[in-house]
């Protein structure tokens, strides 16, 4: 074999793998389900992130957002929560699948503002916790029918901010430190 014959295989198997991706690449972008992963490292111990995850305060992700988070009287697996900003509000019902406390989170959207399953039947979220030697790793995970590519990277950048937020809100005081586990 000449090296002429060698490079111009090697030249067709790096298109080849190349349009492979490129063809996966942009069926993703026409699917409208998908799924999103975010993972922060928290210095702070589980007890602490999951009472940040649990009591609603990690969803104060732009500013000018006021949030009420409740459980509904006569659903408690059902969270309503009310979101307002610049004088308009939203309501949001969420339903508790799988509620796990210091490990993992997990609500399916039942309905926005009375729209009935805005994210698909296949919508989830899920927050779990995985503690380390000395930070606590959260991950966030979306999946649902996003509609479009656009709306599907919002929703990513707000669960980022939200990962943010809970870092924020969950790691102690500088002047505190994170004890190691014996």
């Amino acid at each position: 074999m000449s090296t002429l014959s060698i490079l111009a295989g090697l030249v067709v198997t790096v298109l080849g793998i190349g349009a492979m991706w490129l063809t996966w690449f942009f069926d993703q972008v026409r699917r409208g389900e998908r799924m999103m992963v975010s993972r922060t490292s928290i210095k702070a111990r589980p007890e602490r992130v999951w009472s940040k995850i649990s009591d609603g305060g990690t969803i104060n992700g732009i500013v000018g957002l006021s949030v009420q988070r409740q459980t509904l009287p006569d659903e408690p697996d059902v969270i309503e929560t009310i979101i307002g900003f610049q004088g308009g509000s939203s309501r949001v019902l969420e339903r508790v699948i799988r509620n796990d406390p210091l490990r993992q989170w997990v609500t399916h959207a039942e309905a926005i503002d009375g729209q009935r399953q805005p994210y698909g039947a296949g919508h989830w979220e899920s927050f779990a916790l995985r503690p380390g030697r000395s930070a606590t790793e959260v991950v966030l995970a979306q999946q649902g029918d996003f509609g479009s590519l656009f709306s599907a990277l919002f929703s990513w950048y707000c669960g980022r901010r939200t990962l943010r937020n809970l870092k924020k809100a969950s790691e102690p005081a500088k002047s505190e430190v994170y004890p190691q586990n014996p």
